[in-house]
């Protein structure tokens, strides 16, 4: 089928939008769990990740901090709520979600993380992907919202 705009229109439009993503984009910072390899062990049991006759657990995830660049939008109505516990503390029940637009390769790191850390505040994943771009795909958006 034709197209209205050759290749190289195309092109020049694909990084106009690229200029604007790198201009307002912000840092984020993802956080990915990864196995930690046991040591061979014949007492260890991978199943229940802890040795035989062990009543306790053993977390064997390391958490590793990856820095990358997202475009941030944030609601206007981000209402927090205080709960009470018992009348004991007051905890803050937040209910602020935010949007992520974030390129191809930084939403294959998502895919797996745990969380992401926007401004010093945790979130995790709230919703699944959309794809967007002029021309194909090129960002995602994806929503998340507050780790409390």
């Amino acid at each position: 089928m034709a197209s209205l705009l050759t290749q190289a229109e195309k092109d020049v439009i694909n990084t106009v939008f690229d200029d604007v993503h790198e201009t307002f984009a912000e840092t984020i910072y993802v956080y990915v769990k990864t196995p930690v390899e046991v040591a061979d062990d014949s007492d260890y049991n991978p199943i229940y990740g802890r040795k035989r006759n062990t009543t306790s657990i053993s977390s064997n995830n390391l958490e590793t901090k990856f820095t990358y660049t997202a475009r941030v939008y944030y609601p206007k109505d981000q209402d927090q709520d205080i709960m009470d516990g018992g009348s004991q503390f007051n905890l803050v029940n937040s209910k602020g979600r935010v949007r992520l637009k974030v390129t191809e390769t930084v939403y294959e790191k998502i895919k797996i993380c745990s969380r992401i850390e926007i401004k010093d505040y945790l979130y995790v994943v709230d919703s699944d992907p959309t794809f967007v771009g002029p021309f194909g795909t090129r960002y995602c958006h994806l929503y998340l919202k507050r780790e409390n």
